[in-house]
């Protein structure tokens, strides 16, 4: 029989209190208190008492159910009560305030209401600081360092129970005084064991209330954080290996992990310092959990899954995530188990990790719909459950967040009306707690949660709604609410970044639907700061893709030179950023990103080009651009479309050159090559799985049959010149006509304004060349001033000022042949003076419009017209002047106005109607009759049919394809990873064998082949009934289908015999 002595009891209990095996210590000091009793020893078991409650102060945090837990609060408050009463009869003060401050506490941990939870921890904390006071004045340092101590764990609780802005002033301010006394005594006494406690407090108060509630984007500079603090927390560290406290140990590490992740997250910027900086933050959140669980500290241990998986999230380690957020929420739902009917933020936190798993994966693509559904559905179930026992402020409004975000989900994901209908009112209800919580903080990301909300709610709405005016009214408030979002987004610099690039899209999608440039400007702006931020901080990547944006933009605006230079940089900043890079798949992707945006550059030269009618240049850049494109497999199909281009130039300046057979034969090719684009851009839509990819692909089809729809009135329009050039004027108009229709119904389909009016203004100049065509056709004077008209609209709509030059100028050439068509028709001598002086005016004003707009030759014609005019018109008052000495001298005027003419069109290259001139001048001499007609002098000059300023109009669907923003933040992450190296080793060799030729057998000249099929589903959902996602993020069979899988596979083997199969195949 072994006899186990009192001394031998107190040993193993104070043992098992240092190992922190709490309710072992306690089962062993309530045998020591039984014994005490007996002895009647009065102070004895006073401090039993203490002692028993002081071991239930934190002995309650590992019980391992609900009732165990609620057990432990009553006889901890019971077992507090009785030292306070045993000690007011010793009338020990310091120790019944002690017992006090203990007993409050664990009444807090009953966790009733939010309020009385506050109230309790205040009064623990009141009398814990009180006891503290006694212990100063008198000098105990020791003793009082231990309730300092206490101390934090109390006001570290008493946080996570405040919910309005004074409160966290209040007692974060009694805090950092705690901590500084606290801090004074370490260094004094030399007692490294209570430094964990104090960093444990400090990082709360800096980290986990001031980032939440107080900062701004402003406050990104490293010399926000105290120097003392990151002098304490490295002290901590380094004291590591001097302190056996497990549980201060652990509060250490999560200190210095919090601090590291944090450190990279917002205030350091070197990559290489990043890398260095995260791997000790994971690390050391890896310890202080490996401590904690051992220990079994719950509350701690949910804090610390808590923090590690929030910072892996928001730093971009997904791989790392996977591998283990399933395991890290199984557990924290089997500890929230104990909590789930109290108010407690370590309770609440297993509900929103939770529902962060489920928002996750209801975002996934990669599942089916029905299963993304049910991920959101369970997300908002943990966050309702969550929510109702939430008794920390901050998280309301990323609660609500984390809601709206879901529902938004379930808005996107479901077809019908009225569901959708109520989806919608409950992301909106959400998004209005969200802002009325967080608006309650000066900053920090609880209140960018409440703006984070607001955004995603009008966002979706924007995205769902078929109402135009809708659209842009919640699209203007998701602006609204992202402009106010970056001032408080403080969580993670890139995530700032982000935000400024989504502000620049959502401007970008503002201008696209309210047709309006002022939005570009300002998303321009945007884009200019950005990348100020970016290349200052070495950012390359993130500066390409703001580069890229920027291009986007100014393409969209119509400066193409502007869009060349970007793109240009875009490909200079990710040549820097392959610098940094070692990880080979990665290196390939940024690669590809470069050189297509050479591309693009080459292309945005294109369009500049042909914007200026220098068709030939931009052929040759199109055929570069293609070159690269079609080295790149992922824009394959864009060197097939842009191709087309090349030959829509090739067209152009055919038609320029006046080659009208040449140019009809090219733009049949130009169809050819755009339903070519079309078949390309069809095969590539089936195999695309994104579906902002996939919209593009289908918008540049219905781009690409305008572009037909072009040609083919373009063809037209060559026929139609050709055609009056052989002076058949009817079947010239009729050609006109016909590619004025198609120019109007090509102009209904685009969207921009400024393309719209090119379209339109060239749908004029067709309307007018038809009117002209009837007008030689039928010599009547309405036809031209109808035409004249028409020119005169098309002047207004152009935007360039040479093209509006050149068709106002012809507006005039119209209108002096209406002038000059009258003069014929008229046989009263005063009323031809009249036309004749409209006519020198109307071809004087056509004269200096051509040459404004820099048509030299056509304003020599119309000069040398005139004077050919006014020589008609002395030739007219000679045939009536009867004396003859006056006739003769009219007639010598008018020769010399005649020579005159034809030596301006002589130069001007006017031949046929120089020799028109002088043929005439032989007849005068020879005294032979001339036709005195107007509009044989006048007719139509060749620029009057020029089809200058008729070129494809530009359009800002053929852009780039637009960067990621998962992309961008995934790929600088990435950059981080392995180096190049380790992944050149071989996983695997395939190696070639012919096991039929080493067969000595003759082969059978036949072979009998099975395909295996398993069965169907019977739900018709065979993911979700035969598989479930593994840790490591893939899907496997679930265990319970093994067996069933496994004797399917042995039937159809069995099976496959019997039916003498030879090969069985299983796709």
């Amino acid at each position: 029989m072994v006899f186990i002595t009192l001394n031998d009891l107190i040993s193993s209990a104070k043992q098992e209190e240092s190992d922190y095996h709490l309710k072992e210590a306690i089962r062993l000091f309530k045998q020591i208190l039984a014994i005490s009793r007996k002895n009647q020893d009065i102070i004895k078991v006073a401090e039993l008492c203490k002692k028993i409650g002081d071991l239930h102060f934190f002995g309650i945090f590992m019980a391992d159910t609900e009732q165990e837990h609620g057990e432990m609060i009553d006889y901890g408050i019971e077992i507090y009560e009785e030292a306070i009463q045993l000690y007011n009869k010793l009338n020990i003060e310091v120790k019944v305030l002690e017992c006090l401050a203990g007993q409050y506490k664990i009444k807090a941990d009953k966790g009733i209401s939010q309020k009385y939870c506050l109230d309790m921890y205040a009064n623990s904390l009141e009398n814990i600081m009180e006891v503290s006071e006694i212990y100063r004045k008198q000098n105990d340092k020791t003793n009082q360092l231990h309730v300092l101590e206490k101390a934090t764990d109390i006001l570290a609780a008493l946080l996570q129970y405040c919910i309005n802005s004074d409160d966290f002033e209040k007692y974060s301010n009694i805090g950092d005084d705690l901590i500084d006394q606290g801090w004074a005594l370490i260094q004094e006494l030399g007692r490294k064991e209570s430094i964990g406690s104090f960093l444990f407090l400090e990082h709360l108060i800096f980290f986990g209330i001031k980032f939440w509630i107080h900062y701004t984007r402003k406050s990104g500079r490293i010399e926000e954080i105290p120097k003392k603090h990151m002098k304490r927390q490295n002290e901590g560290f380094k004291a590591l290996d001097t302190i056996t406290d497990k549980f201060a140990k652990a509060k250490i590490y999560l200190s210095y992990g919090n601090l590291n992740c944090t450190l990279v997250a917002r205030y350091i910027h070197d990559e290489e310092e990043q890398q260095e900086l995260l791997e000790k933050g994971i690390n050391s959140y890896e310890k202080a959990l490996e401590i904690t669980s051992d220990l079994n500290i719950k509350p701690y241990l949910i804090n610390i899954i808590f923090w590690l998986n929030y910072h892996t999230v928001l730093l971009g380690k997904f791989q790392y995530v996977q591998k283990r957020i399933v395991e890290d929420i199984k557990e924290v739902k089997s500890i929230g188990k104990i909590y789930q009917n109290l108010y407690t933020f370590w309770g609440f936190l297993t509900n929103f990790l939770s529902a962060f798993y489920y928002q996750y994966f209801s975002q996934r693509s990669f599942l089916n719909i029905k299963s993304r559904i049910t991920y959101a559905k369970n997300g908002i179930k943990e966050l309702e459950v969550g929510l109702e026992k939430l008794p920390f402020g901050p998280f309301f409004p990323l609660s609500y967040q984390l809601l709206t975000t879901l529902y938004s989900q379930l808005i996107l994901l479901t077809n019908d009306k009225d569901i959708r209908e109520k989806y919608i009112k409950e992301m909106f209800a959400c998004a209005t707690k969200a802002e009325e919580t967080g608006k309650i903080y000066k900053g920090g990301m609880s209140k960018a949660a409440a703006y984070t909300s607001l955004y995603r709610a009008y966002k979706t709405m924007s995205d769902v709604t078929t109402n135009k005016r809708e659209k842009i009214s919640n699209l203007m408030a998701a602006i609204e609410a992202t402009k106010k979002n970056i001032d408080y987004a403080v969580e993670y610099y890139l995530i700032d970044i982000a935000t400024q690039m989504h502000l620049g899209i959502l401007y970008e999608d503002l201008a696209i639907l309210s047709k309006k440039t002022g939005p570009l400007h300002q998303a321009r702006e945007l884009f200019l700061q950005i990348i100020k931020i970016t290349e200052e901080k070495g950012y390359y990547y993130p500066a390409a893709a703001a580069h890229e944006y920027l291009a986007r933009i100014e393409d969209r605006l119509g400066n193409f030179l502007a869009s060349a230079k970007e793109y240009e940089l875009a490909s200079k900043a990710h040549s820097e950023s392959l610098k940094k890079i070692k990880f080979k798949l990665l290196k390939d992707r940024v690669r590809e990103k470069l050189e297509y945006n050479k591309a693009w550059n080459l292309i945005e030269s294109a369009k500049l080009k042909h914007k200026n009618e220098d068709h030939l240049k931009a052929k040759g850049y199109y055929e570069k651009a293609c070159e690269i494109l079609n080295n790149l497999t992922s824009f394959q199909y864009e060197a097939t479309y842009y191709s087309a281009w090349a030959r829509l130039e090739a067209s152009e300046e055919a038609s320029k050159m006046e080659n009208h057979n040449d140019a009809i034969l090219k733009f049949k090719e130009t169809i050819d090559s755009f339903s070519n684009a079309i078949d390309a851009l069809k095969k590539v839509m089936k195999k695309s799985s994104n579906n902002i990819e996939k919209d593009r692909k289908f918008k540049l089809q219905k781009v690409a049959n305008v572009r037909i729809s072009y040609c083919t009135a373009r063809i037209n329009l060559e026929k139609a010149r050709i055609l009056q050039k052989q002076g058949e004027n009817l079947s010239a108009a009729e050609n006109f006509a016909l590619a004025a229709s198609q120019f109007r119904d090509i102009c209904t389909l685009f969207k921009i304004e400024r393309e719209k009016k090119e379209l339109e203004a060239i749908y004029h100049l067709c309307r007018a060349w038809e009117s002209m065509a009837f007008a030689e056709n039928y010599q009547e004077p309405d036809r031209f001033s109808e035409a004249s008209k028409l020119f005169l609209k098309a002047s207004k709509l152009f935007s360039d000022s040479k093209l509006k030059l050149l068709a106002s100028g012809n507006s005039s050439v119209c209108l002096a042949l209406e002038y000059g068509c009258k003069f014929n028709e008229s046989t009263n001598f005063l009323k031809k003076t009249e036309y004749y002086k409209e006519v020198k005016t109307m071809l004087r004003k056509a004269s200096n419009l051509y040459e404004k707009g820099g048509f030299n030759d056509g304003a020599d014609w119309a000069l040398a017209t005139l004077i050919l005019f006014d020589g008609l018109w002395n030739l007219i008052k000679a045939d009536d002047e009867l004396e003859l000495e006056s006739r003769k001298k009219i007639l010598q005027i008018g020769i010399k106005y005649l020579k005159s003419a034809a030596e301006i069109f002589g130069k001007s290259g006017y031949i046929e109607r120089t020799k028109e001139i002088n043929e005439k001048l032989k007849r005068i001499e020879k005294e032979r009759g001339i036709l005195h007609s107007a509009l044989n002098i006048i007719s139509n000059p060749v620029i009057s049919r020029s089809t200058a300023g008729i070129v494809a109009p530009a359009c800002p669907i053929e852009s780039s394809l637009s960067p990621k923003l998962s992309e961008i933040n995934q790929l600088r992450i990435q950059s981080k990873k392995r180096p190049e190296t380790t992944l050149d080793q071989k996983k695997y060799e395939i190696f070639y064998d012919d096991f039929l030729a080493k067969s000595s057998k003759i082969q059978k000249t036949e072979c009998r082949i099975g395909i295996a099929q398993i069965g169907l589903s019977k739900t018709g959902d065979i993911l979700t009934e035969f598989y479930q996602e593994k840790s490591s993020g893939l899907l496997g069979f679930k265990n319970d289908k093994i067996s069933l899988v496994k004797k399917k596979i042995e039937s159809i083997i069995n099976n496959a015999a019997k039916q003498k199969i030879d090969l069985l195949v299983f796709p």
